[in-house]
């Protein structure tokens, strides 16, 4: 199934770039955000608890020098290209 990025509300796309050299793109629901968190921060704690849970490469943390993570407003992709976290 192909998901337009348009077509998809209240989803933030997160990239997680992980110790395996590997990029693993999660679409976070964002239904059960708290109104007090930021979007983007919460979306990437999200992916990486969910990322854990699946027992995938460690992604490590950012650094100041390096970046791992990345929460983007969604591309438009296959659903074999990414992982839902709701």
């Amino acid at each position: 199934m192909f998901y337009e990025a348009d077509e998809v509300e209240n989803v933030m796309e997160v990239i997680l770039t992980c110790v395996d050299d590997n990029e693993y793109v999660y679409w976070v629901k964002l239904d059960s955000k708290p109104e007090d968190e930021d979007e983007y921060d919460w979306a990437i704690d999200k992916a990486r608890a969910h990322h854990l849970k699946l027992k995938l490469p460690e992604c490590p943390a950012d650094t100041e020098d390096e970046t791992f993570s990345e929460a983007v407003e969604p591309f438009s992709r296959e659903d074999d290209e990414f992982t839902w976290v709701s």
